[in-house]
């Protein structure tokens, strides 16, 4: 710290939104923390029938650092006072909203991650080849009105993968958004007060839609919210720090947040959880139809 200058350091709550809620919420006491699940597995009998195992497994949370900073002049600050607001108090909100949007992010590409997994695992040995070689996504073709049916098929078969339920919420783009919202399967919800960049705008029967407006891809991401002691993802908190450094020479305030968390998939079995599929609205062309 600056000899010239004053420091004060403050511990804040950590983020929330309806989205990060998806997660398990792990409150850790120590940077590191120990998640334990009940993991499921499935294996084949003699009798050609399925054996399901169960087993308690542990996994030991390493919180990770991120931070956010901004500088502002004081003669910012103190202009915004006369006009009746709280430049204090508007930097650190600030602040706040750009680290929830942060973890958001990560949450969003979490997800992405494990329900591709999922996705392609279904794959016949064809599809699989063509995707490994050509990479190609091999898209879901739907006309509008179907997209809606599609949701509520993918979220039975994350009920039949995983056997622990059916998925209840979606994750979409704004443009894929524009095909939901004409569906008369989709109802909007009645609170308008969003937060994070990801919007629970409504609901497909029991599916929570979500808008988040850093997808740009039309992929769907269908998933099950994480139960305690359940496989999926967990987001581990450990502490939220505010900084705020006045410095003199300057004539400034340093503001630096810091959160120490993690966002982590647990389980081998975390990716039955989620769905990630690739859609195309339109007909399908003709050497698609070959390979599909």
């Amino acid at each position: 710290m600056e000899l010239n200058s004053n420091q004060n350091i403050q511990e804040i709550p950590t983020s929330t939104s309806p989205f990060l809620d998806t997660a398990s919420r792990l409150k850790m006491q120590q940077p590191h923390g120990i998640f334990t699940f009940l993991e499921m597995s499935e294996t084949p009998s003699i009798e050609d029938m399925s054996v399901l195992s169960l087993e308690v497994k542990t996994k030991v949370l390493q919180s990770e650092t991120y931070q956010v900073k901004a500088n502002v002049p004081l003669l910012t600050i103190k202009d915004l006072q006369r006009m009746g607001i709280d430049g204090t108090r508007e930097t650190v909100s600030a602040l706040v909203n750009e680290s929830t949007l942060n973890f958001e992010k990560i949450l969003v590409n979490k997800y992405t991650e494990l329900g591709k997994k999922s996705y392609y695992s279904d794959f016949t040995k064809w599809q699989k080849f063509l995707n490994k070689y050509f990479k190609l996504e091999l898209p879901i073709y739907l006309d509008e009105d179907q997209i809606c049916a599609k949701i509520l098929e993918i979220s039975l078969k994350i009920a039949k993968k995983s056997r622990r339920g059916s998925a209840n919420f979606v994750v979409v783009s704004p443009k894929v958004f524009e095909y939901i919202r004409l569906s008369p399967m989709f109802e909007y919800n009645s609170d308008e007060s969003y937060v994070g960049l990801s919007y629970n705008v409504g609901r497909i029967q029991h599916i929570n839609v979500f808008i988040n407006h850093n997808l740009t891809s039309d992929d769907i991401i269908v998933g099950m919210n994480t139960r305690d002691n359940n496989p999926g993802v967990v987001y581990g908190e450990y502490s939220r720090q505010l900084m705020q450094n006045e410095r003199y020479e300057a004539n400034s305030i340093d503001f630096q947040l810091r959160d120490r968390s993690v966002i982590t998939s647990i389980g081998d079995s975390a990716s039955n959880s989620y769905y990630t599929v690739p859609v195309s609205f339109g007909k399908k062309s003709i050497w698609r139809k070959l390979i599909n």
